[in-house]
């Protein structure tokens, strides 16, 4: 099973990622995951700052904490770089829907 997921940048090295797990963990759920893009996007505009393209550190701190979840800003700062693909410093919306939306139809 961890062969058939292990197929990320680091080029299969009999682990998985963060991203490859969550793909995994989603793929029984697609069916119901199909109308999620769309909250996503608006999950992610409700919590980036107004004229920003990415959820910072300090955005999704405060996220979390509205919603009654506290965590180490070291932990919020690993999550984004597990994430950002494209090394901007925050999560894109395409980042975030890669990583939370459903997995892709085989």
């Amino acid at each position: 099973m961890i062969a058939e997921i292990d197929v990320g940048e680091d080029g299969g090295t009999g682990t998985i990622d963060f991203l490859e797990f969550t793909s995994l963990m989603t793929r029984p759920y697609a069916n119901e995951l199909e109308g999620l893009d769309k909250e996503l996007k608006s999950i992610f505009e409700d919590l980036k700052k107004p004229r920003k393209k990415l959820l910072e550190k300090e955005d999704l701190l405060n996220g979390f904490k509205k919603c009654g979840l506290q965590f180490h800003p070291r932990f919020i700062e690993e999550m984004i770089r597990e994430v950002d693909t494209k090394n901007q410093g925050g999560v894109a919306l395409q980042d975030l829907l890669k990583v939370m939306g459903p997995a892709e139809k085989e």
